[in-house]
């Protein structure tokens, strides 16, 4: 009886390698064919990811070379209102000379944010984001300086008004505060 199971085992066995002799993965195709698109797909990821590995390298070092010229770069370390700040001459502006300073004191460009208000009311009255900040950047015989520009119905004499400057680059605050007289 034990001889008998063992030649039906082995009959059944052959039957399911007849059977499985002619499977082919995906249905369509032969074993060796996707074998051979695998190695080819694979080599394919290899060189991309070689490749995208020395386009990294290369930034790295190109980023690691800014940094070192970045540095040297003046930044904003403070903010001044000039001195000829003031009402325009035919009174419908309030006309801020803004100027952002480096450590040595010297006018320095920003990608900047500008923001002002009365120190008494609503602080953050008016908003100037970077490209109207940009428009605004002069430079002349009364020296370089951002003309920041309000309507002179905003104010009264003897308000306060505070300026903020973002640096963007930096993400420094700065403020400063000036009184209108007349």
């Amino acid at each position: 009886m034990g001889s008998r199971k063992v030649i039906m085992a082995l009959g059944a066995l052959a039957a399911l390698s007849v059977a499985t002799g002619g499977c082919r993965l995906g249905g369509s195709m032969s074993t060796e064919t996707a074998l051979n698109q695998l190695r080819a797909e694979n080599a394919a990821l290899k060189e991309k990811a070689a490749r995208a590995e020395g386009e990294a390298a290369e930034l790295r070092a190109k980023l690691e070379g800014s940094r070192k010229e970045i540095a040297t770069l003046p930044v904003c370390t403070r903010i001044e209102i000039g001195d000829l700040s003031g009402p325009s001459k035919d009174g419908t502006t309030v006309d801020l000379l803004v100027k952002t300073l480096d450590g040595r004191g010297r006018f320095v460009p920003v990608a900047a944010e500008i923001s002002a208000g009365v120190t008494k009311g609503p602080l953050r009255a008016l908003r100037f984001d970077a490209d109207q900040v940009r428009e605004m950047y002069r430079a002349g015989v009364m020296g370089t300086y951002y003309l920041v520009q309000f309507p002179a119905s905003r104010w009264a004499p003897g308000d306060v008004i505070t300026v903020e400057v973002k640096d963007l680059v930096t993400g420094k605050k700065h403020e400063a505060d000036w009184k209108l007289e007349k």
